[in-house]
């Protein structure tokens, strides 16, 4: 027959070995938790950034196809190729922005007033195909200012 003092000590044991899986329980599944947080924080930096050169190409491609509408006369095509790629210059200034990223903003921001003003330029009659290759070719640099930012941030997000 067991003692009190044999009932109390298993108790205590079985207690003391309750709490240990529990609190070993615990600590494990809560960093497994911060590390699948971390690992979804950065898969969803990575798809952001991804979005931003995706936008940042698009510019170029929507102004592309308005410089051609407007050489053939389908200004109302390039009206509307103008407005896409304007709005996809809006889009790299939110993005950026929310991707935390300041100089990216400030380069797309610098985009938005560049496509408005090749608009303006394409409308005028003649246009001048100076002023709007001089225009493309600052697009151009804009762009290439901004990639290695978003290279950067996107490296600091794979390791």
């Amino acid at each position: 027959m067991m003692t009190v003092l044999e009932v109390i000590d298993t108790a205590v044991k079985i207690g003391l070995g309750a709490f240990i899986a529990g609190a070993a329980s615990f600590a494990l599944n809560r960093q497994k938790h911060l590390h699948d947080q971390k690992v979804k924080s950065s898969d969803e930096a990575r798809q952001l950034l991804r979005e931003i050169a995706l936008k940042l190409e698009s510019v170029e491609s929507h102004y592309n196809d308005a410089v051609v509408h407007y050489h053939v006369k389908l200004n109302d095509e390039g009206m509307r190729s103008i407005a896409k790629s304007v709005g996809d210059a809006y889009a790299v200034c939110a993005l950026s922005n929310l991707a935390g990223m300041p100089e990216v903003v400030e380069i797309g921001e610098e985009i938005v007033i560049l496509v408005e003003n090749i608009f303006r330029e394409l409308t005028n009659d003649p246009v001048d195909d100076e002023k709007v290759d001089d225009l493309s070719d600052k697009l151009s640099e804009l762009k290439k200012r901004t990639y290695p930012l978003i290279q950067n941030e996107f490296k600091r997000h794979v390791a």
